[in-house]
């Protein structure tokens, strides 16, 4: 335990690393292989984000796509428009996801964790019509 307590800055340094070499790497490779990283990234994000609802809260959700579609709308939407900086286009989009899913959460975490689950999935059926 004193062992692991003493290296508590080891996967913060291992972090700072991979970030700093980041931007370097994905320079020196092709548009395939930034793209592909980009994918794994966002999906990776994706799955963290279901380990945090369902591993730790305990709570079976199948809105975490609904989310993820409409930051990636307001992305879209955002781009599209042409005179939007990139940073404030994430920011955005990050709130406004941020924002639907503190109304819905605010919602739906009142209910059991049957209907919880119920609930989610219906709310992901509407968003997707």
């Amino acid at each position: 335990m004193i062992q692991r307590l003493r290296r508590w800055w080891v996967p913060w340094v291992v972090g700072a690393v991979v970030v700093a070499i980041l931007p370097v790497v994905s320079s020196a490779v092709n548009e395939y292989w930034q793209f592909f990283g980009t994918e794994m990234a966002i999906f990776a994000l994706l799955g963290v984000s279901f380990n945090i609802v369902y591993g730790y809260g305990g709570k079976h959700s199948f809105c975490q796509g609904m989310f993820y579609g409409i930051g990636a709308y307001v992305t879209g939407w955002l781009a599209q428009r042409g005179d939007v900086h990139p940073v404030l286009i994430i920011v955005a989009a990050t709130l406004v996801s941020a924002g639907v899913a503190l109304v819905t959460g605010s919602i739906f975490i009142r209910t059991g964790t049957h209907n919880f689950t119920i609930a989610t999935v219906i709310l992901a059926i509407v968003a997707f019509l």
